[in-house]
């Protein structure tokens, strides 16, 4: 997951059009700007990008200006918000209007999750007056919490599936902090069987800095070397879960 805390800017200007009805006369090239989060590029066109669509369309097509080109789609996006971040998400097959979701069309989906705090997002706002409030986007969904659970499990371990998690929790998972292993092993099963029943909804939360979170974490260590380590999920009353054992979503 990228954290975007320090976007890059660039302004570029739109490549040439020419006329449909004018051959070899070209319309006035608009100026661009480019979004960066770190070198991962977000927008090619903060100006012309689709913010205020379902899912948000940030990649211009180069040749029509149209975010919405068929031929062209490219970046899909969900943005989300998560108490002082918005995280961007890849959709889902059933996010979009295709009928078949080929290899080729998932490629348009977003690559990267991306977690943007929503002060940066409000200062790009008073650049860039299309782009949409903060809180005119949802909290997550609760697949969308489960993709990206899975997507930043360690290396090592991951998977993209509950049934592979099941599987390889049951044979390779070797020890479990401060939970028992087996406690772990349910804790985890509650978890997949909550993000299974109604994956849309919506879950309001918050997200906080491992660093920064004042609770218990649980890690879940596997069958090695290197012997990985998995800060799964939060202990104790408060409901939560970890991911890239680097940040905790703190249900509200």
């Amino acid at each position: 997951m990228i954290v975007c805390d320090t976007p890059i800017l660039q302004e570029w200007l739109a490549p040439k059009q020419e006329i449909s009805s004018h051959p070899g006369v070209t319309y006035p090239r608009p100026k661009w700007t480019k979004l960066f989060a770190e070198d991962f590029l977000v927008s090619n066109s903060i100006e012309f990008a689709r913010w205020d669509s379902t899912p948000v369309q940030p990649i211009v097509c180069e040749t029509c200006w149209d975010s919405g080109c068929g031929s062209y789609t490219l970046g899909l996006a969900f943005i989300e918000l998560v108490g002082d971040y918005l995280l961007w998400v890849p959709p889902t097959a059933a996010d979009v209007p295709w009928e078949d979701v080929t290899d080729y069309r998932r490629s348009r989906f977003r690559q990267k999750t991306l977690l943007m705090p929503v002060n940066v997002w409000n200062n790009l706002r008073g650049r860039f007056p299309n782009l949409p409030a903060a809180d005119h986007f949802p909290p997550p969904r609760k697949c969308d919490l489960a993709n990206l659970w899975f997507d930043e499990m360690p290396e090592d371990v991951r998977v993209d599936s509950p049934e592979k998690l099941t599987v390889r929790l049951l044979h390779e998972a070797i020890a479990s902090d401060p939970s028992e292993l087996d406690e772990s092993r349910e804790n985890v099963a509650d978890w997949l069987a909550w993000m299974q029943t109604e994956p849309n909804t919506l879950v309001p939360g918050r997200f906080v800095r491992v660093q920064d979170f004042d609770g218990s974490l649980n890690s879940l260590f596997f069958e090695g070397p290197p012997f990985p380590e998995w800060k799964a999920f939060v202990v104790g009353p408060r409901r939560g879960l970890v991911f890239g054992n680097q940040w905790v979503f703190q249900l509200d």
